[in-house]
């Protein structure tokens, strides 16, 4: 099975209250992922500390991609990702040289020089352009949340792949799937992706005990 990155909100989320998703977030618990799956890396400016792989290739484990994460989201002023996270933020996983790799769909010096001025160490730093901010990402999701007749297994955001996934227990219904999710999609939600960010994938509902 292809490993997949997800959110590390729940994680720091975890530490600093304890809290618990509103629905399952498939994988989030993953903190490794492969770099080599992430799209269009940006270079680190040669102004900046953040860049060298010759003086900063191990970072030693994941502590300090964990702390960097966590002053990331303090700066923002707000964990809530609805009103506390930028419009350009799409979310941040470690991948498996324990660098964090910050998801961006705005990747301007200005806006690299916030993420960098708000870690102790820079260098642990990776960026990635993408294209959805996890605010829309999270507003699709909640959004399927609701459409009960999807009759989904799980829905999720991939932050590498910078999607939603979804499961459902019939692939054969993919197709009612689809048209239900372009019926049923508040026009406030829809409108905000030119094609729906969402993969389906055959999953049975989860069984206890």
């Amino acid at each position: 099975m292809k490993m997949k990155a997800f959110s590390l909100a729940l994680l720091c989320t975890l530490i600093l209250a304890a809290c618990t998703a509103p629905v399952e977030e498939k994988g989030m618990t993953t903190l490794d992922a492969p770099a080599a799956s992430t799209p269009e890396q940006v270079e680190p400016s040669a102004s900046e500390p953040s860049g060298g792989e010759e003086d900063f290739s191990d970072p030693g484990g994941q502590g300090v991609a964990i702390d960097a994460y966590d002053s990331i989201l303090r700066s923002f002023g707000s964990p809530d990702p609805e009103s506390g996270y930028p419009e350009e933020f799409a979310d941040a996983y470690i991948g498996e040289d324990n660098f964090l790799y910050v998801c961006l769909t705005d990747t301007s010096e200005e806006v690299l020089a916030h993420y960098r001025g708000a870690v102790t160490e820079p260098r642990i730093l990776r960026f990635v352009q993408v294209e959805h901010s996890y605010r829309d990402l999270m507003a699709l999701q909640m959004a399927l949340v609701e459409i009960e007749e999807l009759g989904f297994s799980f829905v999720g955001i991939d932050v590498m792949e910078n999607q939603v996934d979804m499961g459902i227990p019939d692939i054969g219904k993919e197709d009612e799937v689809w048209a239900l999710m372009e019926q049923q999609l508040p026009e406030d939600v829809r409108e905000r992706f030119d094609q729906l960010p969402v993969t389906i994938e055959e999953a049975p509902y989860a069984t206890f005990g």
